[in-house]
């Protein structure tokens, strides 16, 4: 038998244990897993060990995972045998599964948890460069920590649309971590400049009754740089110049737009 305790707001019994993985299984009403997500977490693992308890319910002799499938699955793959548990009462399993949050990051959450991430390195190791490698595994891709910093300005960031164009071009910079901060902020300028022209596009669209709900989609298809060359290796600031100029364009004549839909 683990350890037992009681929660500290509702006082239900709890139980600490480490089990064996081939003693546990994915409750079936559980969400399809992320390969994704496992295979950040395998990366995660493998650098910090695993730290988190998965929750789990008791029936019989096996352990029904509720919140934690990810972590199972990357942990299987990486050949833990035991893993630490919460032991959760059995009557309480169906409301923490739709209360469950371990669902897969959008793209403000990923962005957000980069820029934290980036500001940690900035605070415990300022002589570190951003092009280290240790940095990048830890922040994924670089683009993040750019709509990190634009997302905290203007929450309503068009992030995932505008993440398509900049994605290939937002690569590390190979400075000091603060400095570069500094050109991730002036990168974070430039796409709010885009959002905002954006914005302006859709409100103009919206005005002449041509709404729909592909409209970022197609304004980002119509003005994206990459989409009739490969531009891989050009500099961020000449991919927004012109991204920024295709934008301002369109906010001009927005017909292809409204017309490619009527």
């Amino acid at each position: 038998m683990g350890y037992q305790f009681n929660d500290p707001y509702k006082n239900q019994p709890l139980e600490f244990d480490i089990v064996s993985i081939d003693e546990m299984e994915v409750v079936d009403t559980q969400r399809r897993p992320s390969k994704q997500n496992v295979e950040a977490l395998i990366n995660s693992i493998s650098k910090i060990g695993f730290i988190t308890p998965i929750i789990v319910f008791k029936d019989n002799s096996r352990y029904f995972i509720i919140d934690g499938q990810h972590r199972f699955l990357a942990a299987r793959q990486l050949g833990i045998t035991k893993l630490p548990v919460i032991i959760v009462p059995k009557s309480i399993k169906d409301l923490l599964l739709n209360l469950n949050t371990e669902k897969e990051p959008n793209i403000r959450e990923r962005s957000y948890i980069a820029l934290n991430v980036y500001r940690n390195y900035m605070k415990l190791n300022p002589d570190i460069k951003e092009s280290d490698p240790i940095v990048f595994d830890s922040i994924q891709e670089p683009y993040f920590v750019t709509l990190g910093i634009a997302y905290e300005k203007d929450m309503h960031l068009a992030g995932s649309s505008i993440a398509t164009v900049i994605k290939k071009a937002d690569g590390l910079i190979d400075k000091d971590i603060n400095e570069a901060y500094k050109e991730r902020e002036h990168r974070a300028d430039l796409v709010l400049t885009a959002n905002q022209i954006i914005k302006e596009i859709v409100e103009d669209i919206r005005a002449k009754g041509a709404w729909n709900p592909f409209v970022y989609q197609s304004i980002i298809s119509h003005t994206n740089p990459y989409k009739k060359k490969r531009k891989i290796g050009e500099s961020f600031d000449d991919l927004m110049k012109e991204f920024i100029s295709k934008l301002n364009a369109l906010k001009e004549d927005p017909t292809p737009i409204i017309g490619a839909r009527e």
